[in-house]
């Protein structure tokens, strides 16, 4: 059983392992703070892709142990067929320098595939404290023609007290504005603003934002102002964040050109020079970044699962007039802003105004007060940082560069969790759905049904999920239409990670279960939690949820005091009453179909396949003639009209669907049950029909025109159910 939340059957687990990718499964589980990934990869001994995966996962999550990881990322490389180009070959080697294993870091760099960045910062840090480590330190701004960096002697951590000395300045040129947004500032601020006026491009006005310090902290501002005459301080009388400092400044500036400097970072001397010439040397840029080496304030620069040389977003250097006029301002968030920002701008003025120079011209520290390091983690990032990307990138697409200005005193334009500073969300609600939300997954269709819920139900939420089953790779956004309704706040989008109550938690599938999230990544209470299933416990291929585990994995996650379960069929009902579940249904189908697959044109005779009377169903009929020149099948026992028998009791209704081209669903069985067989064939891959007429099948024979009917009948469908289950929910919960 695992320690916190669920016990996973072990033929549950067994079919993970042989049907998910490792490396999916364990990003997955990482994005969303699953339990039992590495039980389910255990499954898989020594594979070396198991291993490497299972390493991934102790990197990571809350409770990393990089121990452990490296540990099994050595059993990896030992293990037959492991190969070159092994996975995660980087965070081994920054989990071995962080442990101080100097061997085995020396070891896994010897190894090729190592990235040159994540190379070039472990052998920074094994040299820390011997000859030559400040020339290794100061190489990347050498190979970049920069000069090298030093550390002055004094007082202060060593990040503070870099230094670079540079021959020469620019005097002449256009004005530059720099913001520097200014709370409860750190021991590194002085050092911050102090890189920033050594600038060698000296026509520079520094704005110092004072967002509402207390006096203390105001008066070590008005001290530094009062060290050059090219600061000018902006006070705030209401602390309002990073962003609303920046707009006020944008809008105060004198510069010709507009950049930002983070409070507790070190810029190197020519970083100003360098995107300035740049500017000027290319009419059609707006803006201009740099990239950043991050590190420690000891000057370590190895961190697992950061890469120390990135994109410095702060370093933005943009035209003011044109990018105030057109784009208006940042978005007033307490955090992220900076990329939806940089988004919008190459959305307005088009990805060729901007331009990234490969250069580090940024110190990055690494500070442990930071707004935004709790927010990251390995494979993790915050909730609320999906949900506001999904958001603003609907916004850019969806809407044209007129529309794109930003009021930041006006209406929202789309939705901002509560989290990063939009308006605090009531977490409180009648019923949260919780639901598989992708694009590329069903999200696309609960539109329909959330907004009937909506409009029936005071108050609705939704989470997002990712079964195991169908986990991915990467990140996926959520569906464009269930991000409208939370845009136009039909449904409110919960935060899992912050206390939510609901009177009804509808999972919308079981599988979100099998490997729930940790207590640490779900803060949900339910008074009741309906499970909607939509396939049975067991598939042809093997056991998906063992529904005795997904129960208790509900109670401890939520606290219900009542669990309930639906199904959306006879095969459903079937399935779950074998466990011995109490069911409600059927009580029609949810997720009404998967995504479209078009049917493969299969060689010679067109497979057309008949439901039999004898596959579960409550009626009986009479047996038609098979049509001739086609391989007819027909799934029941009894040869007979020349159909050749498929075994009910071996072979499923939807495994034989997939096998057809064409499926006759007997006219005379009950509706439910002819509405749940025409689906099921539909989903599988094949063409439903009620008779076998001469000139129906004949057409049918043709692919394109299979197809073609196929995807009307799917259109069709979506409709008429999606129409039927919001009627139906808000009845059933109200019972």
């Amino acid at each position: 059983m695992h320690e916190d939340v669920s016990a996973v059957d072990a033929r549950v687990l067994a079919q993970l392992a042989r049907t998910t990718s490792p490396g999916a499964l364990a990003r997955a589980a990482l994005r969303r703070d699953l339990v039992g990934a590495d039980a389910v990869l255990e499954v898989l001994g020594d594979d070396p892709d198991a291993l490497v995966n299972r390493a991934l996962l102790a990197f990571g999550g809350v409770s990393a142990d990089l121990r452990a990881g490296l540990e099994l990322f050595v059993r990896a490389l030992a293990a037959p067929g492991a190969g070159a180009g092994i996975e995660h070959l980087d965070l081994a080697l920054q989990a071995a320098v962080v442990l101080g294993d100097d061997t085995r870091a020396r070891v896994l760099l010897a190894e090729s595939g190592v990235d040159p960045w994540v190379a070039w910062a472990a052998e920074v840090d094994l040299t820390a404290g011997h000859d030559g480590w400040l020339e290794r330190l100061s190489s990347p701004f050498v190979d970049a023609g920069l000069e090298p960096v030093g550390v002055a002697a004094g007082d202060g951590s060593p990040f503070d007290r870099l230094t670079s000395v540079v021959p020469d300045v620019v005097e002449d040129g256009p004005l530059v504005s720099v913001v520097v947004s200014v709370f409860r500032p750190g021991p590194s601020f002085e050092p911050a603003v102090q890189s920033l006026l050594a600038q060698t491009w000296r026509p520079l006005e520094v704005l110092l934002v004072d967002d509402a310090n207390d006096p203390a902290d105001a008066a070590r501002i008005l001290d530094l102002a009062a060290t050059d005459d090219r600061i000018r301080i902006l006070r705030q009388d209401v602390n309002g964040g990073t962003y609303r400092g920046r707009n006020r400044a944008l809008r105060e500036a004198r510069g010709e050109f507009f950049g930002f400097q983070d409070a507790d970072d070190w810029m190197h001397p020519r970083r100003l020079e360098r995107q300035v010439r740049e500017l000027e040397a290319h009419e059609h840029l707006v803006a201009v970044s740099s990239r950043a080496v991050r590190l420690h304030e000891d000057l370590r620069i190895t961190r697992v699962g950061a890469p120390p040389f990135t994109l410095n977003l702060p370093s933005l250097l943009v035209r003011r007039e044109p990018v105030l006029r057109r784009l208006g301002g940042f978005d007033p968030v307490r955090k992220a802003a900076d990329l939806e920002f940089v988004r919008r701008l190459e959305t307005v003025f088009g990805s060729e105004a901007a331009r990234t120079l490969e250069e580090p011209l940024t110190l990055y520290q690494l500070s442990h007060g930071s707004l935004s390091r709790a927010d990251f983690r390995l494979s993790w990032h915050h909730p609320s940082r999906h949900a506001y990307h999904s958001g603003f990138s609907r916004w850019h697409r969806r809407s044209s560069a007129r529309d794109l200005r930003l009021n930041p005193d006006g209406p929202r334009p789309f939705a901002a969790p509560a989290h990063l500073g939009g308006p605090e969300a009531d977490q409180r609600v009648a019923v949260a759905v919780w639901a598989d939300l992708r694009e590329r997954g069903p999200g696309g269709r609960f539109a329909v049904e959330l907004a009937s819920l909506a409009r029936t139900v005071d108050r609705v939420g939704v989470l997002g999920g990712e079964p195991a089953r169908r986990s991915s790779r990467r990140r996926e956004e959520p569906a464009d239409r269930v991000l409208d309704l939370v845009d136009r706040g039909v449904v409110a989008w919960l935060d899992p990670t912050r206390e939510c109550s609901a009177d009804v938690l509808v999972v919308r599938d079981p599988e979100l279960l099998v490997l729930p999230p940790s207590r640490e990544a779900w803060h949900v209470r339910a008074d009741r939690v309906v499970l909607a299933a939509e396939r049975a416990p067991e598939s042809d291929d093997g056991p998906l949820f063992d529904p005795t585990d997904v129960e208790r994995a509900a109670q401890l996650l939520t606290g219900a005091s009542e669990v309930q379960w639906w199904a959306a069929d006879v095969d459903v009902v079937a399935g779950l009453s074998a466990w011995g579940v109490e069911v409600t249904g059927p009580v029609g189908r949810w997720e009404v179909l998967g995504p479209v697959r078009s049917p493969q044109p299969v060689p010679g005779a067109t497979v057309v396949g008949l439901l039999d009377d004898l596959t579960g169903c409550t009626g009986a009929g009479t047996r038609p003639r098979a049509p001739h020149g086609v391989d007819a099948r027909v799934l029941g026992r009894g040869r007979g009209g020349g159909w050749v028998p498929i075994d009910d009791r071996r072979v499923g209704r939807r495994a034989f669907s997939r096998t057809c081209d064409v499926v006759l669903v007997p006219q005379d069985w009950p509706r439910p049950d002819r509405d749940a067989a025409w689906l099921d064939v539909l989903e599988e891959g094949a063409v439903p029909v009620l008779s076998l007429e001469r000139e129906r099948v004949q057409a049918l024979h043709d692919p394109a025109e299979r197809d073609r009917r196929r995807r009307s009948l799917l259109a069709e469908a979506a409709r008429d159910y999606d129409a039927a289950w919001a009627r139906r929910l808000p009845e059933l919960l109200r019972r």
